[in-house]
C-alpha cells in the first residue's frame, strides 16, 4: 500500500477539535496545501468536500493541510481516520470516500488521500439538504 499523505480540510486540521486525538505525536511533517477543482458543503456541523462536476468549478479550490504521518504510525493513523469518517472500502453507503487527488503545496504537486463526499452526501447536496460553504477554507462557524 502506498503511504500517501492525507489532505485534511475540516476538524482534522491543526488547531481543530480532532487533530490532537488523531495526529498528536504521530506526524512526521505537515504543510499548507490546496486542492483545485473542489468545493465545500455542510449540513451545519461538518464539512464535505466534493470534486463532482456540476457541484464545483474547475478553478475553485479548497485550502487545507497536508499531513504526513510518521511511517511507524501510518497504518494506525489511516485506520483511525477511516473510522472517524465512517469509511469502509467498497461500501456504497459511505458518507466519505477516500480517494487519491493531486494537491498543491509551496514545493509543488503531491498525490494525497482526500476524504470526499460519498454518494449519499452528493444526493443530499443535489436535494438542497446541504449548504455551499462560501469560503475556500473551513471554519467551524461556517
Amino acid at each position: 500500500m502506498s503511504q500517501y499523505p492525507l489532505f485534511v480540510y475540516g476538524t482534522l486540521r491543526p488547531g481543530s477539535d480532532n487533530y490532537p486525538r488523531y495526529f498528536a505525536g504521530r506526524v512526521q511533517h505537515e504543510e499548507r496545501a490546496t486542492l483545485t477543482g473542489a468545493a465545500l458543503y455542510t449540513e451545519g456541523v461538518y464539512p464535505y468536500l466534493t470534486i463532482e462536476p456540476g457541484l464545483c468549478q474547475p478553478f475553485e479550490r479548497v485550502i487545507g493541510t497536508l499531513v504526513y504521518p510518521a511511517p511507524e504510525h501510518y497504518a494506525a493513523v489511516l485506520r483511525d481516520v477511516d473510522e472517524l469518517e465512517d469509511y469502509v472500502v467498497g461500501r456504497s453507503t459511505n458518507w466519505y470516500e477516500r480517494v487519491v487527488q493531486r494537491v498543491d503545496t509551496l514545493h509543488g504537486h503531491v498525490e494525497a488521500y482526500v476524504y470526499v463526499a460519498g454518494t449519499q452526501v452528493i444526493e443530499m447536496i443535489n436535494n438542497g439538504q446541504m449548504m455551499r460553504v462560501q469560503s475556500e477554507e473551513w471554519h467551524a462557524s461556517a
